[in-house]
């Protein structure tokens, strides 16, 4: 029995010590103009990044180019 806690013991502190910033991650990306989702990006935006590799996306609305008539104001 006291086998088994020290090994969930020495795992628990393995998993804690691992590497990894979610939070800057997350702080990237909307620095960037993007949220975080996750799964897939919505319709109409783009993948522009990860804020947890690979379950949560970083992504940004897709943003169409206009013409030059729609610049100048006309149809």
């Amino acid at each position: 029995m006291a086998e088994k806690r020290m090994l969930w013991f020495v795992a628990i502190l393995i998993l804690l010590a691992v590497p990894g910033n979610a939070q800057g991650s997350k702080n990237v990306c909307r620095s960037a103009g993007g949220q975080c989702q996750m799964g897939t990006c919505l319709s109409g935006e783009v993948r522009i990044g990860d804020c947890f590799t690979p379950v949560i996306l970083c992504c940004k609305k897709y943003l169409a180019r206009k013409t030059p008539g729609e610049l100048q104001g006309g149809a």
